[in-house]
């Protein structure tokens, strides 16, 4: 680039270089009115951007005000050279000097403020950040040359835009607005370099998105320098272009639109009807919905709908339907009260409206056909026991399906505990899971075909398989049916209509706590209690850890340590078997029924004290009495009598600031005041209330 770049300036003499400068001015200039104060005998320091030699102080001054990027100058009296400045550098007295500083009205800052104003969409202040940024780290990003000038640099990239040598042009604008960024045709040059840039990458199937930002942010800058409408009109067509190469299709809709607004041009009309008719609001997809028992049709559009109360069903006409429900959902329109079978003729009327204000510009007509839903087994429901002597009929559920293929395995007691463990049981499973079960945890006990119940139409009819025929000998343990339609090709990882069942007539019900476990079994059919049943505890790996038998109650009861082993040693199962040979199983290394998030959690189990202790209120001031209470109890709740307890109040600093030792005041019920100080510690107090270990064998 440097070698280029020197080989571009050989072309042209000194004289030739101010001439552009001057000219280039002219074609920036804003406008704002601009006016000079003047400081004799000053020198401003910094910042300069240009040098014209060899004129009169009045050229100096007409130069900087017809140049935008002239914020202040310097001319050298003695040598009549005049210093164009950006900005304004502190004031230093020198005595062959005279300075100007440029007073604009409108100023820059105001000029931008409005024009943000006017940007066209939300998300405006994101990009405006984004571009205030990228023109402060030009200097870092793309410094200048040394000994090159700002003119030289405008000069050298509009030879390499002409010659198409599109990343040479753009960082030579980019080093340019380096040294001067206040010019806005400078800015919108740039990002055309890199519009033309992306295109040509484009072209070659080498889109960078970081040209498209750079062309976006260019035109941004540009847009907040100027201030004639007509300028105006032409940063907007610019910033709206730089936003198509960036896909953003809303913002640059609304950004050419704005530009329209201000100066009629057929060209970009035709540019946003093009962009319109791709990326506008529009209908971009159609779904039909016609599983689910109540079909319906949605178009899908490319932007979100009005909410609220806005009815846009008189924009939705369904020729053969005229009674059917119109509903707006985020960015779709759906259609329900449809019927199965049968095709719709259906039109979205022109300026239907989004969100945002954009409407449908033409009418939108679609033809779709709502088919029958797809044949469909499953089950009613995830329960596993089935209630012996019932019948022994499971219930399955089907849509437009006449037969169904029907496998059944059974897991014996033996590795029931396993396939718990291992997730299986009451698990859906999939054709290799139940070849898992056939092979590995149990067997095939029937496979076979069953007739379903011929229902209406696409609607859910509902049929009992009757296990008890099939399974004439039903030995224990837990069985598992699958259903799937006759024919259907399925991935064998893909899962299948899955039932797990028991048919016992055993109920069985367990309750924990700090005296052991405890079963209850009775019969599902009389609810009375099953007598001389044998209940077994079974530990994740498979061990019995301990086995009962029911009594009239039946219940059957097993000591607290065998509840409180862990690893293979912890209880999973509890195993109820009569001599008859009914069966039942529980898995107990589940979550007990639990109640504690409706605010009934209780307290913990106590030990063999159980202390109640409480103050009269809870908030008292320094020189006030404390009167505690406290009732000392069993693990039956019964009153400990004639036992002494000790009181302890700790200060908030941890300190213990007062010690008593309590007698019973009769029933197990204690009693006692504790006086607070007028100098007592403000903050929490604690009080402790506990029985010395010597003085009584329950502690």
């Amino acid at each position: 680039m440097q070698q280029s770049f020197g080989n571009i300036l050989a072309r042209f003499t000194a004289p030739a270089l101010g001439v552009l400068l001057l000219s280039f001015g002219l074609f920036g200039a804003v406008a704002a009115e601009r006016n000079i104060a003047l400081f004799p005998g000053t020198d401003l320091p910094g910042f300069d951007y240009s040098v014209i030699k060899d004129v009169p102080q009045e050229t100096c001054e007409s130069a900087c005000l017809a140049d935008g990027n002239c914020g202040a100058f310097t001319y050298n009296q003695k040598a009549n050279w005049c210093f164009l400045k950006s900005e304004a550098g502190p004031e230093t007295p020198f005595g062959s000097a005279l300075s100007g500083i440029v007073e604009m009205s409108p100023t820059f800052e105001e000029i931008a403020e409005a024009r943000i104003s006017d940007l066209p969409f939300l998300a405006s202040t994101s990009l405006v950040n984004a571009a205030g940024r990228f023109a402060a780290e030009l200097e870092i990003t793309n410094p200048p040359p040394e000994g090159v000038t700002y003119g030289d640099l405008i000069v050298f990239a509009d030879a390499q835009q002409e010659q198409a040598n599109f990343p040479g042009a753009m960082n030579a604008y980019r080093q340019a607005l380096a040294i001067a960024d206040k010019d806005p045709a400078v800015w919108l040059r740039l990002a055309e370099a890199a519009i033309a840039h992306f295109d040509a990458q484009r072209a070659n199937h080498t889109t960078d998105y970081d040209t498209a930002m750079v062309g976006t942010l260019a035109a941004l800058n540009g847009f907040l320098l100027v201030d004639t409408v007509s300028e105006r009109a032409e940063a907007l067509a610019m910033f709206a272009h730089a936003l198509t190469r960036r896909e953003m299709w809303r913002q640059s809709i609304f950004t050419y639109r704005a530009s329209l607004a201000l100066v009629d041009d057929r060209a970009l009309q035709g540019r946003l009807d093009e962009v319109l008719a791709q990326h506008g609001f529009r209908v971009t997809s159609n779904e039909v919905d016609s599983e689910a028992a109540s079909p319906r049709i949605c178009a899908v559009f490319s932007d979100t709908l009005p909410s609220g109360n806005i009815d846009l069903s008189d924009y939705v006409v369904v020729a053969n339907a005229p009674r059917v429900a119109i509903e707006a959902e985020q960015n779709q329109i759906c259609i329900e009260g449809l019927a199965h079978g049968s095709r719709y003729e259906i039109k979205l009327r022109a300026g239907l409206p989004s969100a945002d204000g954009e409407v449908l510009r033409k009418d939108v007509e679609l033809s779709l056909y709502v088919p029958d839903r797809s044949p469909f087994v499953g089950f009613a429901n995830d329960a596993y026991v089935l209630p012996a002597g019932l019948g022994g009929g499971l219930p399955i559920t089907s849509i437009n399906a006449q037969v169904a293929d029907i496998a059944i395995y059974r897991i014996g007691d033996r590795s029931i505990a396993s396939a718990v463990r291992n997730g299986i049981f009451q698990d859906t499973l999939s054709e290799y899971s139940a070849q898992d079960i056939a092979n590995e945890f149990g067997e095939m006990s029937w496979e076979g075909q069953v007739d379903l119940a011929r229902g209406t139409a696409n609607s859910m009819t509902t049929t009992s398989i009757p296990v008890s025929d099939v399974l004439t000998d039903i030995n224990p343990g837990a069985y598992v049916i699958t259903a799937k339609i006759p024919g259907a090709e399925r991935a064998y990882w893909r899962d299948v209509a899955t039932q797990w069942f028991i048919v016992t007539d055993l109920g069985l019900t367990s309750v924990a706590g700090e005296d052991g476990g405890h079963a209850f079994v009775r019969s599902l059919n009389s609810a009375e209690p099953v007598v001389d049943a044998k209940v077994r505890l079974v530990a994740v790996n498979n061990e019995i850890l301990g086995e009962a038998t029911t009594d009239t109650d039946g219940r059957v009861d097993f000591a607290p340590g065998l509840s409180r082993g862990t690893g293979g040693r912890a209880p999973q199962l509890l195993v109820a078997e009569t001599e008859a040979g009914d069966y039942v199983f529980l898995d107990i290394s589940k979550a007990a029924f639990d109640l504690t998030d409706r605010g009934v959690d209780g307290r913990p189990s106590p030990g063999p004290l159980d202390l109640f202790a409480t103050t009269e209120r809870g908030v008292y001031r320094p020189g006030e009495t404390v009167f505690v209470t406290a009732l000392l109890r069993d693990a039956e709740a019964k009153a400990v009598v004639e036992l002494p307890l000790s009181i302890e109040v700790e200060r908030p600093d941890g300190v213990v600031a007062h010690t008593e030792l309590l007698e019973d005041q009769g029933a197990g019920g204690y009693f006692t005041a504790v006086p607070l100080g007028a100098e007592a510690m403000r903050g929490s107090w604690n009080i402790r209330l506990f029985v010395d270990p010597e003085a009584s064998p329950l502690a």
